[in-house]
């Protein structure tokens, strides 16, 4: 779409950095995410190595022991070794590898759905919908800066964005905007932008300094989003270990109450 906007107009190189802008700007955002999510990633895949060993090399030791004990064993502790010889058929991973296979080969779908049910979740929706915001003003601001007119700018965005349902809200947006509502009221159709993104227009669009705007108002939301990211990180972190410490207090408790 930039490269037929670039070729009409005769600023293709101009159209193809600001492109370039917007991919770079963009990973870094996702870096930002990454960052985050990954201490509480590790601890969590560690913790479930970690527990698959227990599980197959250490609890069938203590099984055997026990069941040469003449020791009535609790509810407690016999449903912790029935457990455990369930997992250790030879046969109780089998049914995980198709799932494995599906989410495999439909990650990216699997994605933009559970990111397209973000947006209509009431806790992750405000979240989400700064993450898009942030993108939508930083995309328009530099199409702007760069020639591209506002209808333009929405097009290109519209047919290019992702997921799904936040493109088809943007041609809704584009859709009243060509029957001549204002870009101000059009924006409104895409319910989970911030109301600032629909002021910012409106101020921008009376002073012409839109892109400056949009631009602050870009970074403004990527600060936001990225405090947010690593505050739901601090407390994931804390929140995964709780939950190993619980895990390893019921494994201990059934093997120390037959003794």
């Amino acid at each position: 779409m930039l490269i037929r906007i670039g070729e009409e107009s005769g600023a293709l190189e101009e159209r193809l950095l600001a492109g370039g802008e917007l991919l770079f700007r963009q990973h870094q955002l996702s870096a930002h995410w990454k960052e985050a999510l990954t201490g509480p990633i590790i601890t969590s895949v560690s913790f479930i190595v970690f527990l698959i060993g227990v599980v197959k090399f250490v609890l069938p030791q203590f099984l055997s022991l026990y069941s040469g004990f003449p020791v009535r064993l609790s509810f407690f502790s016999s449903s912790l070794f029935a457990l455990v010889r369930i997992i250790n058929h030879p046969l109780f991973f089998l049914p995980f590898l198709p799932a494995l296979y599906f989410i495999y080969r439909f990650r990216r779908k699997l994605r933009e759905n559970l990111f397209s049910w973000s947006l209509q979740n009431r806790w992750l929706k405000k979240l989400a919908g700064k993450m898009l915001a942030a993108r939508f003003s930083e995309s328009v601001a530099l199409l702007y800066r760069s020639g591209v007119t506002l209808p333009t700018a929405l097009e290109v965005l519209a047919n290019s964005s992702w997921p799904r349902a936040h493109a088809n809200d943007l041609k809704k947006s584009l859709f009243a905007l060509r029957k001549g509502v204002p870009l101000t009221e059009a924006i409104l159709k895409v319910p989970y932008f911030p109301s600032v993104i629909s002021q910012m227009l409106a101020i921008g669009d009376s002073t012409g300094k839109l892109d400056i705007l949009l631009l602050a108002t870009a970074k403004y939301m990527e600060e936001d989003c990225r405090y947010a990211v690593l505050k739901a990180a601090a407390i994931l972190e804390p929140v995964a270990l709780l939950l190993i410490g619980v895990i390893m207090t019921v494994i201990f408790i059934g093997l120390l109450l037959p003794i």
